[in-house]
């Protein structure tokens, strides 16, 4: 059983890769609304001979896919490094993982799930140091 800041922690984390999901779903609606409005594939189709001309469309479509796939792999961060850790009352292992991925998904652009992750990392802290203090009192 883990104590009730780490299980916030968990509680926080677990936003996060919520709207991050949420995020990585809209873009992907996102992406095929482009694909059928604009271009069905990304050159376009050569007319009485002339070469096909390269499709700006499919600049964006790839951008966006390559978005979304970052989107996917701080889903997956989050989950394998912070929140299932935690679940498994391991809270130690999740403090520099939940502070590092909270920067970054702050610099790279997650910043409602960055701002989360950061504040999950501060109830992980407030959790080892009531261990800490409880350890200490037991002496």
């Amino acid at each position: 059983m883990i104590d009730p800041d780490a299980q916030t922690a968990r509680t926080l984390t677990l936003v996060a890769i919520i709207i991050q999901l949420i995020f990585f779903v809209l873009v992907g609606i996102f992406l095929f609304l482009i694909d059928m409005v604009l271009t069905s594939s990304f050159f376009t189709v050569p007319v009485n001979g002339t070469p096909a001309g390269f499709n700006p469309a499919g600049i964006y479509i790839v951008v966006i896919g390559i978005i979304s796939l970052i989107g996917l792999f701080w889903i997956l961060l989050d989950y394998f490094l912070i929140y299932k850790p935690l679940g498994e009352g391991n809270v130690r292992s999740t403090e520099s993982p939940a502070i590092i991925l909270g920067i970054l998904q702050l610099l790279i652009g997650g910043f409602i799930p960055g701002i989360l992750i950061i504040i999950a990392w501060i109830k992980i802290r407030d959790s080892l140091r009531n261990k800490t203090i409880t350890s200490a009192n037991n002496l």
